[in-house]
């Protein structure tokens, strides 16, 4: 369980300290993976889909490089991310195979492998 064992924590005190983040208000025509996008830099992908979609990748013990979790922490925060799908991305394991969640139009696909690292693919349907 060493693998995700910091995103929750991460989640949870990512707003502690200090004064609150700045949340960027989209636009009419700006997606909320736009949004976050801005509020969290340092993803080392783009989003797709014309901002619809972005896809996270964390460093594996046999990857060289990846997205730190704070990074994934910062945008499953900014998408409002409910308790329940972020213990459900903190408990998978390598034989569990791809998973799925979906809330208030965001839709979540992932796979974690400990030597691949967790892949998240985040999709906003309303957008």
């Amino acid at each position: 369980m060493k693998k995700l064992a910091a995103l929750t924590l991460v989640v949870l005190l990512a707003g502690c300290g200090g004064a609150p983040a700045a949340t960027p208000t989209p636009s009419a025509a700006e997606s909320r993976i736009v949004t976050a996008a801005k509020a969290c830099p340092g993803a080392r992908n783009a989003h797709g889909d014309g901002g619809k979609s972005m896809t996270l990748d964390t460093k594996g013990e046999d990857d060289r490089d990846g997205d730190t979790m704070a990074v994934v922490a910062c945008y499953l925060r900014e998408l409002e991310t409910p308790d329940y799908v972020i213990q459900h991305i903190d408990s998978t394991r390598s034989l569990d195979g791809q998973q799925t969640e979906e809330w208030d139009g965001i839709k979540a696909r992932w796979t974690y492998h400990p030597n691949r690292g967790l892949i998240i693919t985040l999709v906003d349907t309303a957008a």
